[in-house]
């Protein structure tokens, strides 16, 4: 598990190579910051990378905000695309 901050976490990113990890840690930090922004500082940001299928990858987040929980699944064959589906999907959630 990687911890960013004192509220993210990241389970089963640990596997990726450097490059990655550090445009994963910029999608991330980038949403935090702009859900920061919007609605005020949240609790928990956690995100697991699932890739059973070697064609699909999974990401499931989950959100903790101003006493509400979030959820969110993406599916998508390349990583970026998926966090940045399972990210937005969380964003709008709570608008």
């Amino acid at each position: 598990m990687i911890t960013l901050g004192n509220n993210m976490e990241l389970s089963g990113f640990s596997e990726l190579d450097h490059a990655s990890l550090i445009v994963v840690k910029k999608i991330v930090g980038n949403y935090a910051r702009k859900i920061n922004d919007n609605k005020g500082e949240f609790q928990k940001l956690s995100l697991d990378l699932v890739s059973d299928d070697p064609n699909k990858l999974q990401i499931i987040g989950k959100l903790d905000i101003n006493g509400n929980s979030y959820g969110s699944i993406a599916e998508d064959i390349n990583l970026f695309f998926a966090l940045d589906k399972a990210l937005n999907q969380l964003q709008q959630e709570i608008k």
